[in-house]
């Protein structure tokens, strides 16, 4: 009895232990991590099976690599991360190992690697839903989609990045959340 009851306690706060950490850690990124935009891109058709979100897909995800066959078995890789000239970022190169924190940089996943003349690796990045409330969520998608058919606005999501992690804080189109766009209209 003396053992269970310790062991209990210990097996409650380790519960709660590893929740609170993952969400102190996604606060900490939003609220220190340096701020990109990383432009969208059209998506398939919805999937009604999928929830209350927006799915999302970027332009950023192509990045030139030296040599194709060092890269075939790599699965993870740490994406260098630089504005272009308009302001949004770019993935400029993949790294194997860490980079120094000087720089920004965020972990994906190598979904495809294009050999040739110009090697390229396809990277996945690890924030691909945007969930929004769920009396919101249909407005939303419709007016997303609506900007990404438009050839006159903007939508990217504006991402936190820091230590190589990313967290999506919010969706905009043409500089303003695409939530204050749902509200006007």
């Amino acid at each position: 009895m003396k053992i269970i009851v310790p062991a209990f306690i210990i097996m409650v706060l380790l519960q709660w232990y590893f929740p609170l950490k993952a969400v102190w850690q996604s606060e900490h990124i939003l609220a220190t991590g340096n701020e990109y935009k990383f432009r969208t891109m059209p998506v398939d058709p919805k999937d009604p099976f999928r929830g209350k979100y927006v799915t999302l897909n970027y332009e950023a995800t192509t990045v030139p690599i030296d040599e194709a066959d060092a890269w075939q078995t790599i699965s993870e890789a740490y994406g260098i991360i630089q504005l272009d000239t308009e302001g949004y970022a770019r993935f400029v190169a993949l790294q194997k190992t860490q980079p120094a924190s000087s720089i920004d940089y965020m972990k994906v996943k190598i979904d495809n690697i294009k050999a040739g003349e110009d090697p390229k690796a396809i990277v996945a990045l690890p924030f691909k839903r945007f969930y929004v409330e769920e009396s919101k969520a249909k407005a939303v998608e419709d007016l997303y989609r609506k900007h990404q058919r438009d050839p006159n606005s903007v939508t990217y999501a504006l991402v936190a990045v820091k230590g190589g992690e990313g967290q999506l804080k919010d969706l905009q189109v043409n500089g303003t959340s695409i939530l204050e766009h749902v509200q006007v209209e």
